[in-house]
C-alpha cells in the first residue's frame, strides 16, 4: 500500500475524519515493514520539536568544542 492509499483510507475511516496526518518516510527503509508511517496533528508537532531541540543542541555541542579546540591551541600550556 502506498503513501496515498494510506491516507485515503485514513480519511475515508470516520474516526479520522477532522484529523490532519502528516506520513513520514522510514530511511532506510527496513525489510519486511511499510517503508513510512503516519503521524496525527500532535504527533507531527512533538517530532517537529525534537528535530528543532535536537539541531540547536547539536550546534550548541559544535560550538562549545570548536571554542575548546581554539582555546587549546592558543594555550601555553598545551604545548
Amino acid at each position: 500500500m502506498d503513501a496515498d492509499s494510506v491516507l485515503e483510507a485514513l480519511h475515508n475511516n470516520g474516526t479520522f475524519s477532522n484529523t490532519e496526518y502528516l506520513i513520514v518516510p522510514i530511511t532506510p527503509p527496513r525489510k519486511g515493514l511499510h517503508s513510512y508511517y503516519v503521524c496525527n496533528m500532535h504527533t507531527t508537532l512533538e517530532h517537529i520539536k525534537s528535530l528543532i531541540l535536537r539541531t540547536s543542541v547539536q550546534v550548541e555541542q559544535q560550538l562549545i568544542n570548536r571554542t575548546r579546540e581554539a582555546a587549546q591551541k592558543m594555550s601555553p600550556d598545551s604545548k
